[in-house]
């Protein structure tokens, strides 16, 4: 499922439906000879020599009699218990075949504003990733984080994820979860008293305190609040991941909406990062920005030409303003300061 996603199991969730084979195009990340599913749909395989050939559920009874006529048995055998799993959708907000990784769920307001940064975590990656013109939708998924955004700010009473999408609902697929059903497994119980320890390996929302700088220009039509195009400065900041942060990577480009598929840089590879986030800026604000004043849909009163030149200002500044960058202190020590 999306070029690289993978599931096993024995069952497939409620609502699971057959579709023509065309729809499963997008080729695999390791080996783009082959397909590996399409937006939200995925190729299935079945394993013959795995399968039982014994019903799910099932109860039977049997019974002997011995030569004796006064002396008998009988044996029942019952069905193994049932469990379920709920299992959470894997996208949340598509624009064409991108889709976003779903925000986390939240109750508090607190909560509601990690989820809403994550949400703008994801707008660089949305026009960097999403093929045209599917990317177009890209501004439209910046508005619905910016609506979410405000959802957090305004909420006295009521705050959860599910107010929220009743309010603004996200576009895509319908977001409701599966329900897998399978065998419980058994499971032994062993008591044992020691002193415990809480340990984290990953942090899921990093906070947008980008260490580059958006140029400002108002001359060549942009800011330090409002990029060429709508389309921001992809964010470069603190590693989410705590093993690479150990490793040594403990800034990581925000330009992918499944993070660990994000570039990762070190102490020494700020700048280097920064010009990265400058060049992804870049290729979207043409490839998108430009491209959409191509195809007569002008944003702005720009051309195609007029588009262009902007991205490229933008560019060039972006080099320029983000020349000596230095993250300082930022993200010197695991899960503190600047999240």
């Amino acid at each position: 499922m999306f070029q690289s996603q993978c599931f096993c199991g024995v069952v497939l969730g409620n609502g699971t439906e057959q579709v023509d084979s065309s729809y499963c195009n997008m080729p695999c990340n390791g080996n783009t000879s082959e397909i590996c599913g399409g937006p939200a749909l995925l190729n299935l395989y079945v394993a013959p020599d795995l399968e039982s050939d014994q019903p799910c559920i099932y109860t039977t009874t049997s019974s002997t009699t011995q030569s004796s006529t006064t002396t008998s048995s009988t044996s029942t055998t019952s069905s193994a218990p049932l469990c379920t799993a709920t299992i959470p959708p894997t996208c949340e907000y598509s624009c064409g075949s991108w889709c976003s990784k779903p925000l986390p769920n939240w109750s508090t307001p607190s909560d509601c504003k990690l989820a809403a940064t994550n949400c703008q975590l994801q707008v660089a990656a949305c026009f960097a990733n999403a093929p045209f013109p599917d990317s177009l939708d890209c501004w439209g998924f910046s508005n619905w984080c910016q609506s979410v955004s405000s959802y957090c700010g305004s909420q006295s009473g009521v705050c959860s994820k599910s107010d929220c999408f009743s309010k603004y609902p996200p576009t895509g697929p319908p977001y409701t979860p599966s329900v897998s059903v399978y065998t419980c497994p058994v499971t032994t119980t062993t008591t044992t008293t020691k002193s415990s320890t809480t340990s984290s390996t990953s942090i899921p929302v990093p906070t947008c305190s980008n260490i580059c700088q958006q140029p400002n220009n108002p001359n060549n039509g942009y800011t330090s609040s409002s990029p060429c195009g709508g389309i921001p400065l992809p964010c470069l900041t603190c590693n989410d991941n705590q093993q690479e942060f150990n490793s040594g990577s403990c800034f990581k480009l925000y330009s992918n909406s499944d993070s660990s598929q994000c570039p990762t840089y070190g102490q020494n590879s700020v700048p280097q990062g920064c010009k990265d986030s400058c060049q992804t800026q870049y290729n979207s604000c043409v490839s998108v920005y430009a491209q959409s004043c191509k195809n007569n849909q002008p944003w702005q009163g720009d051309t195609y030409e007029s588009a262009s030149q902007k991205c490229q200002d933008q560019y060039n500044d972006c080099l320029n303003t983000n020349s000596g960058v230095s993250a300082g202190n930022r993200c010197s020590n695991w899960n503190s300061g600047w999240w």
